[in-house]
C-alpha cells in the first residue's frame, strides 16, 4: 500500500471492515510485545489521526489489576473501561482496539478474555466500539464477535 492509498483511509470514513484492516495494517505493521492500541475515530467514522499505545499489558488478563472497595478488577476489565471512558470523554465517537502480540494469528484463551471483557466494557454504547483487530506476526485480522473470533479481512 502506498502513501497516497493510506492518507486516502485516513480521510474516509471507515465503514468497510477491509478498509480498516488495510489502515491498521498500515501503521502496525510487525507485532513486537504484547500491547494494546486505541484508534480513534470520530463521528463520521474516519481517523482522527490518534493512535494511542498502551503498554506493559499484563500476560494474564484475569490478573487482579485493583482493588476497590466494590471488589477485585481483573486487568480485562480495567482496560476495558479505561478505553470505553476515554471515548466517553473526548470528542471521539468510536474506538478500535488492536491487540498486538506476537505469534500465529489463532487466538489463544487469554485473547478471548481482553476481546469479551473490551467489548462487556462497551455494553452502554456497543457501537461505540467500532471493532477489535488482533495484530501477530501474520498480520492484521479482525475479530468478528465477542467470543473472540477472527478472520483476515
Amino acid at each position: 500500500m502506498n502513501d497516497n492509498e493510506i492518507d486516502a483511509l485516513k480521510d474516509r470514513p471507515l465503514t468497510r471492515d477491509d478498509d480498516l484492516v488495510r489502515l491498521v495494517a498500515s501503521l502496525l505493521d510487525t507485532a513486537t510485545v504484547a500491547r494494546v492500541w486505541l484508534l480513534l475515530l470520530d463521528a463520521r467514522m474516519r481517523s482522527t489521526g490518534v493512535l494511542i499505545p498502551l503498554d506493559d499489558r499484563a500476560a494474564d488478563p484475569s490478573d487482579v489489576a485493583a482493588m476497590p472497595s466494590s471488589g477485585a478488577i481483573t486487568a480485562a476489565e480495567l482496560t476495558g473501561q479505561v478505553i470505553a471512558r476515554v471515548v466517553r470523554q473526548t470528542p471521539a465517537s468510536y474506538a478500535v482496539v488492536a491487540w498486538e502480540r506476537p505469534g500465529p494469528a489463532r487466538l489463544t484463551l487469554a485473547d478471548r478474555s481482553w476481546i469479551r471483557q473490551m467489548t462487556r466494557a462497551f455494553a452502554d454504547d456497543p457501537e461505540a466500539l467500532r471493532a477489535q483487530l488482533v495484530v501477530s506476526d501474520e498480520g492484521v485480522a479482525l475479530v468478528v464477535d465477542s467470543e473472540g473470533s477472527a478472520r483476515a479481512a
